[in-house]
């Protein structure tokens, strides 16, 4: 007699998956995690930790933030990018990272300022909150392939005994990397450039101070020196990796080779050991469907980002929280399964943008250096590399467009100096992650971010409105803290804003219209039918 199956089956226990395994658990979805992988990973790989990301973990995960803070890099370490000719040579000019500015407009934006974790240490985080969420997580399990029909039957290998079982389950969530072999097997194309760049990752343990002195930063571009390559300096006590570009058809650097090209890059000799020496392809590709039958992508299954901007690893947690309330509404019989063909509207159109800047970023470094190269105006190239250290507008600001939102067909204003990569609009706007302001619930001070509930749809009206009694929903009375929350709710007191699971907007009424209980309970079917069959009544 067969198992009966799971909900979801997530292949991969990288962030993605582990978040995903995370929320699947707060939402009551059955999971279970395989990675082929018989540990977590101890590479640093990706560092940066946006703000929606930090939104995401302390908010719907539960990750507790102290415990995030402490394993990440020390702010001092991180306020300033630098180009220098070597670590210890000549500094061509740098790029402060944290400015008065920028601080205000973060705190505008968010609660939840971003951090510097590295990858191997934000990992064990999540896999202790993941399997305190009650997440199973089954490394050395190496999923092969799958068949399709009412559920999906997915063959995974053991390692450690050689033997192959069957899991079989509603769904498979693939979070296994950019080579995916789920993706593949699915047969889902990716679009894009495959073939950027070619570099070579060097993992260098052991204490930068003697090279870096009084000269701290998060990032070392070496250009115009004896070798051109960059550092992410993730622990100036304890470790960095070097990227250095590579020949893809020359055979690969051994370590003596690398022993000299960071010797070469500092400009001294360091006392580091070579952790680790692994090639790696840059690309900037999309795939062509995060959705094939009872198959899902996210992640770098579903995009490959040059790093330049840091947000390959944030777009693939913002994927899985779209995802996993649509996966647990669709489960529960709540909503209907064309609800999970959204997940593909709202999520790729984001990875594309955030592709291509990412794309752009890694062009762009190219006029610092020209700038070295003739002598002249570096200070000005460097200024114009504000989008590649300040991506806030794309982890942030964007907005869904899909069934599972009802455009109220007013445009969200913004003024004329406004750049979408960097700068966030305030609104309330269907589509748009609900904006931070403080406001006021039952006595309590909080943001407007966590008004938001994980497991089900919420409606904000104004304290005292009784007019959507009977909606159906839980409604919560919010009062503005100050005057941020009256000026971008975009409703009259007698208004309405529905609120989806994962904080963004799925519908607004700016007054209330003849039955308001009515109207909330079409706009809620009509997003959760995902059929764009809401119509508006007059108001």
């Amino acid at each position: 007699m067969s198992a009966a199956p799971i909900d979801v089956l997530v292949v991969g226990a990288g962030p993605v998956g582990l978040t995903a395994s995370i929320l699947l658990s707060r939402l009551g979805v059955s999971h279970q995690v395989v990675e082929t992988r018989h540990g977590l990973h101890s590479a640093p790989q990706a560092h940066v930790v946006s703000p929606r990301t930090m939104e995401i973990l302390t908010r719907a995960c539960g990750v507790d933030d102290s415990a995030l803070r402490a394993v990440a890099t020390p702010f001092g370490q991180i306020p300033v990018v630098r180009w220098v000719e070597t670590l210890i040579g000549r500094e061509h000019g740098n790029f402060s990272l944290v400015t008065q500015d920028r601080v205000e407009k973060m705190f505008a934006t968010t609660p939840c300022p971003p951090a510097n974790i590295s990858q191997h240490r934000l990992e064990p985080v999540l896999l202790a909150a993941a399997l305190d969420a009650g997440g199973t997580v089954r490394f050395g399990h190496e999923w092969e392939s799958s068949t399709a029909a009412d559920n999906v039957t997915s063959t995974v290998l053991s390692h450690e005994t050689g033997k192959r079982s069957e899991i079989t389950s509603r769904y498979v969530l693939a979070c296994d990397g950019a080579s995916s072999p789920v993706r593949r097997h699915a047969g889902i194309t990716m679009e894009g450039q495959a073939m950027v760049e070619m570099f070579t990752s060097i993992h260098l343990v052991g204490d930068l101070r003697p090279a870096l002195g009084e000269r701290p930063g998060l990032l070392f571009w070496c250009i115009g020196g004896p070798t051109r390559a960059w550092f992410v300096v993730h622990d100036i006590e304890r470790e960095c990796v070097m990227m250095h570009p590579s020949d893809p058809d020359a055979p690969p650097i051994t370590d003596a080779i690398a022993r000299q090209l960071v010797r070469s890059a500092v400009g001294t000799d360091l006392d580091v050991e070579i952790a680790s020496i692994a090639p790696w392809r840059m690309s900037s590709q999309v795939a062509a469907t995060y959705r094939s039958g009872r198959t899902m992508l996210a992640g770098d299954a579903a995009h490959r980002f040059p790093p330049t901007g840091g947000i390959g690893m944030n777009t693939g947690i913002a994927d899985v929280h779209n995802l996993c309330w649509k996966l647990a509404d669709v489960l529960a019989g709540r909503s209907d399964d064309q609800l999970l063909d959204t997940y593909d509207v709202e999520r790729r159109p984001v990875a594309t943008t955030n592709a291509e800047q990412s794309l752009s970023n890694h062009l762009k470094m190219v006029e610092v250096e020209d700038a070295v190269a003739v002598g002249s105006g570096v200070a000005e190239a460097i200024a114009r590399q504000e989008e590649h250290f300040d991506m806030t507008g794309l982890d942030i600001g964007f907005r869904y467009n899909s069934a599972a939102v009802i455009d109220d067909g007013i445009a969200t204003a913004h003024d004329s100096g406004f750049n979408p990569v960097t700068d966030v609009i305030a609104t309330t706007a269907p589509g748009h992650r609900l904006s931070h302001a403080a406001v006021i619930v039952d006595g309590e001070m909080m943001s407007s971010i966590d008004l938001a509930r994980a497991d089900d749809f919420v409606l904000l009206i104004a304290p005292g409105s009784t007019v959507w009694n009977g909606c159906g929903i839980p409604a919560i009375e919010v009062t503005g803290a100050d005057e941020t929350w009256a000026t971008i709710r975009g409703t009259d007191d007698s208004g309405a804003i529905l609120l989806r699971p994962d904080g963004h907007v799925a519908w607004r009424a700016a007054t209330a219209p003849a039955d308001p209980a009515e109207t909330v309970r079409r706009a809620l079917a009509a997003t959760r039918r995902a059929a764009d069959q809401f119509t508006r009544q007059p108001e």
